[in-house]
């Protein structure tokens, strides 16, 4: 799939995979709000601030993407020295 690699909608990322995502945000979204809901104090207020964008425009160059970007690079990094790491101390053990 086009998207394996990204933690984040990005250029190549096919519709289905869009729909999922916003699929699961709308859950999770709920729920935030339910569970801050029932901590809210009588009278309590709540400011809720968002970074968005119009459906259909993808930031695919510079700013936030590439944030994205080094994000999921620096994860997958992590991901592999751990992977190595854990494999390397699990050979070793069994000598």
């Amino acid at each position: 799939m086009k998207n394996a690699d990204n933690i984040y909608i990005g250029k190549t990322t096919p519709q289905v995979v869009v729909k999922l995502f916003r699929e699961q945000f709308e859950k999770d979204f709920e729920l935030f709000l339910t569970l801050r809901c029932k901590e809210l104090v009588s009278g309590g207020r709540m400011v809720l601030t968002f970074a968005g964008r119009k459906r259909g425009e993808m930031p695919m160059h510079g700013g936030v993407a590439r944030v994205w970007e080094l994000l999921s690079e620096a994860l997958q990094h992590l991901v592999q020295k751990v992977h190595y790491y854990y494999t390397s101390t699990l050979l070793n053990s069994t000598e």
